[in-house]
C-alpha cells in the first residue's frame, strides 16, 4: 500500500512539471513573435528608408562649355583654334597605325595685327585649303587697322575694319592660287603689315 502511494505521488510530480513547462512555453512563445515582429519592422525601415548622408550621383558626360560672345583672342595667329572641318577621334584599342597621307590644310586661319614698336601682320598658317576659309583677326595694337584680301589680279576680295583691342572672324571662300593679306591704311602694307598666302 505505502508502495502505490508513493508511485501516484511521484507520477503526480512528474505531472505537475510537465504542466509547468508548458504553462512556461506557452507564456514565452507570445513575447517571442511579438519581439520578431517588431524586429522585422526595425530592419524594414532601416532598409528601406532614404539616407540624409547618400550624395546624388551626377553624370558629367557630355558637358557643353560656351564661350562668351565677344571674347577675343589675343593671338590667334599662335592658336587659331580647332578647323570646323577636322574631327580627332580616340580610340584606346588601336594597336596599329597607318599613314594615309599629309595633314589636310586648314580651313581656320588666326590673324594677327599689331601696331607695337612695328607693324606686323602674323598668320598662323601660309598655305591654306580651297574653299570656305574663316580669317580668325585681332587688332592687337593700339590704333585700328583693317584686314583686307587681295587675289593676284591686285582685285580686293574682302576689307574689314577692326578697332584696337577688337577682333574678326572673317569668312570667304578662295580658289587655288596666291593671295594678299595686308592692312590697307596708308602706308601700313609697306611697314610690314601684310603677308602672302598660297591657297592649294
Amino acid at each position: 500500500m505505502t508502495h502505490g502511494r508513493t508511485v501516484g505521488v511521484a507520477a503526480l510530480a512528474t505531472l505537475v512539471a510537465l504542466t509547468g513547462a508548458l504553462v512556461a512555453v506557452a507564456v514565452a512563445a507570445p513575447r517571442h513573435r511579438a519581439h520578431s515582429r517588431v524586429t522585422a519592422r526595425i530592419v524594414h525601415r532601416h532598409s528601406f528608408a532614404p539616407s540624409a548622408a547618400r550624395a546624388p550621383q551626377i553624370s558629367l558626360g557630355g558637358a557643353v562649355t560656351s564661350v562668351p560672345a565677344g571674347q577675343v583672342s589675343t593671338d590667334p595667329a599662335s592658336d587659331p583654334g580647332p578647323d570646323p572641318t577636322t574631327t580627332t577621334t580616340t580610340n584606346t584599342m588601336t594597336t596599329s597605325s597607318t599613314t594615309t597621307g599629309p595633314p589636310a590644310l586648314p580651313h581656320r586661319v588666326g590673324i594677327t595685327e599689331n601696331d607695337q614698336g612695328s607693324l606686323t601682320l602674323k598668320a598662323s598658317a601660309v598655305t591654306i585649303a580651297t574653299g570656305a576659309i574663316t580669317f580668325v583677326v585681332a587688332n592687337a595694337g593700339a590704333d585700328p587697322h583693317d584686314f583686307s584680301i587681295d587675289d593676284a589680279s591686285g582685285h580686293t576680295i574682302t576689307q574689314t575694319l577692326i578697332d584696337s583691342k577688337k577682333g574678326a572672324n572673317v569668312p570667304v571662300t578662295l580658289a587655288p592660287g596666291t593671295y594678299k593679306l595686308y592692312c590697307s591704311l596708308p602706308g601700313h602694307a609697306l611697314a610690314g603689315m601684310q603677308r602672302t598666302v598660297k591657297v592649294q
